[in-house]
C-alpha cells in the first residue's frame, strides 16, 4: 500500500554473498585514492567535499564514484570492476560513460552495491521490515538522523513518531 509506481510491485531477490565497507567513504580515503588516480590517468568531474576528514565524502556524482572504485581496486592490486566496453578491455577512467551490465565485472575489485545489496546491507539483514530494526515499524530521531516530513503541522507519515521537527536536533548543523 505504499511506494511510488516505479518501485512496485514488491518482489523478492536472492543474493549471493557480497562484501560492503562497514563505513561510508571518508573524505580522507577519497582524497588518498583520488590523488593516486589522477596521477595514474583518471579524471574526475568533482574533487569531492567533506564536513571534516573523517566524515563521508559528498558532492560527487555516480561517474566519479565508479571511477574511484576502479582506482581503489587498481591501487590495491585488484582487477577493476568497470569498463567502457562489453568485452571489458578498456578500464573506465575518464568522462561520463553510460555503462551497461556487460561493462561490469561483478566479482572484481571494488564496486558500488546493487540496489538489492544496498537494501540488504542497510537493513542489517533484517528482512520484511520498513526500517533496519526488527522490533518496531516506526521511526523517531532517537533511532535515526533524518528529515521529518511535516504536513499541516503534523508528521506526514503514520509511522513517524518523532516529536522534533526537521532534522535530529543534535545533528542538524
Amino acid at each position: 500500500s505504499e511506494g511510488r509506481s516505479d518501485e512496485l510491485p514488491l518482489h523478492t531477490n536472492s543474493l549471493s554473498a557480497f562484501y560492503v565497507d562497514q563505513y561510508e567513504v571518508s573524505k580522507t580515503l577519497w582524497d588518498e585514492v583520488r590523488t593516486w588516480a589522477v596521477t595514474n590517468g583518471y579524471g574526475f568531474d568533482n574533487a569531492g567535499s567533506g564536513k571534516s576528514k573523517d566524515h563521508p565524502v559528498h558532492t560527487i556524482n555516480w561517474y566519479d564514484a565508479v571511477k574511484w572504485c576502479n582506482a581503489r581496486s587498481q591501487k590495491e592490486g585488484l582487477p577493476a570492476a568497470y569498463y567502457t566496453d562489453a568485452a571489458r578491455t578498456v578500464i573506465y577512467r575518464t568522462g561520463q560513460v553510460n555503462l551497461t551490465n556487460a561493462c561490469v565485472n561483478w566479482i572484481a575489485g571494488y564496486r558500488l552495491p546493487t540496489e538489492a545489496e544496498w537494501e540488504k546491507a542497510a537493513r542489517g539483514g533484517a528482512s520484511g521490515h520498513r526500517f533496519p530494526w526488527p522490533d518496531v515499524g516506526t521511526i523517531t530521531h532517537h533511532r535515526a538522523n533524518y528529515h521529518v516530513f511535516r504536513q499541516n503541522g503534523t508528521n506526514g507519515y503514520t509511522y513517524d513518531f518523532s516529536p522534533t521537527p526537521e532534522f535530529h536536533p543534535s545533528y542538524a548543523t
